[in-house]
């Protein structure tokens, strides 16, 4: 299960403390303080360390007190048969049981990513204390509701998820077209040719299906994450929510209809670039819902199948397979619709998070503005038109555009 971020600042430092107290109580390990006493001085409270300790002694005890045991009870006459001493054998259990606890102890379990604290150390103010947690997306509602109910001050919270990476393409790499290669209408024009030993289509389709349906499983519990925490999302992640159950059959679907022995003997494309790679009716299937606009009718689909058989007639396999070929490509597309909404959710996320730290720089000191437009344009070298939107949306609770007076031109510079 991916792990996503809850980012609280804090005024008071005590109650930063005590609420981290709280959730190790409720078993959220994962959380650390960061407190900036003034411009150059940067304090961290990591409980990772004292959680390593307690291991490794525990670890120790627990080695050396079997060793004692297991000493005690050696009988008489086998004593005088050890290689080593007692003391060397207890000494080696001790060090053994440090190892182990090295070992068992993990960051990734009991602490936080030690790569985040330069990262977030650099939006903190003067007297600001940080609270960074890490659990899992499904899981950060629970930590949320603790902060909000036992904090002394109301705190600014940010719940952030990593993003997926962008998608868009349905097809692998290696099946990418150029601009100047024939469409794939022309290449099917050109004929197809059954399977042999020198041609066999490829399973790289079925592989594919089954990692897009773990795609929409974890964007789905990250979307649904999100609106348990009161974090808007699309019509499109709506309907993705609402709608998992049904892609996820439809896959279960796919998988149980096209076994690889029926998939092997589907014709393929034989021109290059494709050749062995798509079946024909995958191809058709592609040009179907391209040209529908994913609004497919019965209508459509029988007047494209039609035109396409005065080139070349499908075979009953090709025929029984068209409809599992556009499920896998409608769903191709809405893996890209799921990563898109789950990319928009984390761009309004960083936007609502940057947005906070230029409101509270802004108040803070004015001076401090320009610093953190300088760490915005660092973390966001390349925001995306959405990112932008987001962070200049009216209709926030949030400023969009922040006026400097300007003597030198006698009139307010915007600052976006």
């Amino acid at each position: 299960m991916r792990s996503g971020i809850l980012v609280g600042y804090f005024s008071n430092i005590s109650d930063a403390k005590r609420i981290v107290w709280m959730l190790e109580k409720h078993g959220f390990f994962r959380a650390a303080l960061l407190h900036r006493r003034s411009h150059d001085h940067l304090y961290t409270m990591d409980p990772f360390l004292r959680f390593q300790l307690i291991g490794c002694i525990l670890a120790a005890t627990a080695f050396t007190v079997i060793t004692l045991l297991a000493l005690f009870f050696l009988p008489d006459s086998s004593a005088g048969d050890l290689p080593v001493s007692r003391p060397i054998i207890i000494a080696a259990a001790v060090l053994t049981g440090l190892l182990a606890g090295l070992l068992l102890v993990r960051r990734s379990r009991y602490g936080v990513d030690k790569s985040l604290f330069p990262v977030y150390a650099k939006t903190l103010l003067a007297n600001e204390t940080l609270l960074l947690l890490q659990a899992k997306v499904t899981d950060l509602h629970l930590p949320l509701s603790l902060i909000l109910s036992n904090a002394e001050t109301t705190p600014v919270i940010f719940i952030k998820h990593c993003p997926y990476e962008r998608r868009a393409k349905a097809r692998p790499k290696q099946y990418s077209r150029d601009a100047d290669q024939p469409s794939e209408l022309h290449l099917r024009r050109q004929g197809a040719v059954k399977p042999d030993k020198k041609t066999s289509v490829s399973y790289d389709i079925l592989e594919k299906i089954r990692k897009d349906r773990k795609w929409v499983q974890d964007i789905c519990a990250d979307l649904t994450a999100a609106s348990r925490v009161g974090q808007g999302t699309t019509d499109v992640a709506e309907w993705i929510i609402d709608n998992e159950y049904m892609i996820d059959r439809c896959i279960h679907d796919i998988l149980r209809n096209l076994p690889r022995t029926f998939f092997r003997s589907l014709p393929v494309i034989e021109n290059y670039p494709f050749r062995g790679y798509f079946p024909y009716v995958y191809s058709l299937a592609r040009d179907i819902v391209s040209a529908s606009d994913l609004h497919l009718s019965q209508d459509q689909i029988l007047a494209m199948v039609e035109e396409d058989q005065k080139n070349r007639h499908l075979s009953i396999a090709e025929l029984w397979a068209l409809p599992q070929m556009l499920r896998i490509v409608l769903i191709e597309k809405i893996k890209g619709l799921a990563v898109q909404a789950q990319t928009d959710l984390c761009e309004s996320q960083e936007a609502s998070f940057w947005a906070n730290r230029l409101i509270a720089a802004n108040r803070h000191d004015v001076n401090l503005l320009f610093s953190v437009l300088a760490e915005l344009a660092e973390a966001k070298p390349q925001p995306s038109l959405y990112f932008g939107s987001q962070l200049l949306d009216p209709s926030m609770m949030r400023p969009r555009c922040w006026f400097l007076y300007n003597p030198g031109l006698n009139e307010p510079s915007a600052i976006l």
